[in-house]
């Protein structure tokens, strides 16, 4: 078993949830970053994200442990 932070599929959704914040700044600073259309924006990362669980998931060799191992 890993431990939590060892999971590519937690990172992977954790930066996807990251990047989900992304179209409620400021309309200025999302067309600095070349964000001019925020529900394209969100569809890709829906899609992307879907689709990188699923080949994680293919992928996938070892659980994640939820709890401390080390006691008795």
């Amino acid at each position: 078993m890993k431990k939590w932070y060892q999971s590519k599929t937690i990172w992977l959704n954790a930066i996807a949830l990251i990047l989900s914040f992304m179209p409620l700044l400021d309309e200025n600073t999302l067309i600095a970053i070349g964000l001019t259309n925020p529900t394209k924006y969100l569809t890709i990362i829906g899609l992307l994200t879907a689709f990188l669980n699923v080949i994680l998931r293919l992928i996938t060799t070892q659980g994640i442990s939820t709890v401390n191992n080390n006691q008795n």
